[in-house]
């Protein structure tokens, strides 16, 4: 079996964890060995990468729009052209938050 990060895990040794999102349905069964929150590109909200949720999808998904001025910043859109600060989403057990942060950029000289 692979797991989220493409190594091969061995799915004997290991528990595994359902994981899904309540706005597209995406499901996806991983290794408890892989660290970190699965993540995926959520048709649902235009396409922006969003934490999936353990368990059975009953999950709450909030996009947090980003309420200051964009100037020369580079900020991740979605399909749509919308700025998002951030995505919550929320169980009954956890909440994970994905911040999309704008691109820093400096100079050489």
């Amino acid at each position: 079996m692979i797991g989220a990060t493409g190594r091969a895990v061995d799915a004997m040794a290991w528990g595994m964890t359902d994981y899904s999102c309540s706005r597209c349905g995406t499901a996806r069964r991983i290794a408890d060995s892989v660290p970190g929150t699965p993540m995926h590109p959520c048709s649902a909200v235009a396409g922006m990468t969003v934490p999936l949720a353990a368990g059975d999808g009953s999950s709450k998904v909030e996009m947090v729009a980003r309420e200051d001025y964009v100037g020369t910043e580079d900020v991740q859109r979605d399909a749509d052209g919308r700025v998002w600060a951030a995505v919550r989403v929320t169980t009954d057990d956890a909440e994970h938050v994905a911040v999309y942060a704008p691109t820093a950029h400096a100079a050489l000289t």
